[in-house]
């Protein structure tokens, strides 16, 4: 599905599939539906939804007749931070989103910040994580300080 909202384009083509779900029981059920958490190149979330007429995807077709339909929703990143903590397994949460371990590389006084990086790049921090316990926050900011700022 391909949208413009507000001038920004949000396409599932494009974008970068990060999670999926399902609500309701099953296929055939009315109210079912599908969820698919997308990030676009320029870092930009969003929410592809399709499902049967039951559901909060449906559409008008009559008076109360509906018929089960799809749509795109951007959402800012803490919505799709949120939504994944709700919708996923721990380990996949992981695999997305930054998880801070209070027991381990934490300091007070952190800000959060919300940065897009190379694939590649997040794959060999996230690697590194489980060699060395290093959280990615933890790493990105040793090399920073290392770098002298």
């Amino acid at each position: 599905m391909n949208k413009i909202i507000e001038g920004r384009r949000y396409n599932t083509e494009s974008a970068t599939l990060l999670a999926h779900w399902s609500v309701g029981f099953s296929p055939r059920d009315n109210d079912y539906y599908n969820e698919y958490l997308y990030v676009t190149k320029s870092g930009n979330y969003f929410l592809y939804g399709k499902g049967n007429a039951g559901s909060k995807y449906n559409t008008r077709i009559q008076e109360n007749a509906y018929t089960g339909s799809e749509d795109i929703e951007p959402i800012p990143y803490e919505r799709a931070r949120k939504y994944a903590e709700v919708h996923l397994k721990p380990e996949e949460y992981e695999a997305i989103f930054e998880v801070i371990d209070d027991e381990v590389n934490s300091d007070a006084g952190d800000e959060k910040i919300h940065i897009t990086l190379p694939t590649d790049l997040l794959k060999t921090l996230r690697e590194r994580k489980e060699t060395t316990g290093a959280n990615v926050s933890f790493q990105i900011a040793k090399v920073l300080r290392e770098a002298g700022y």
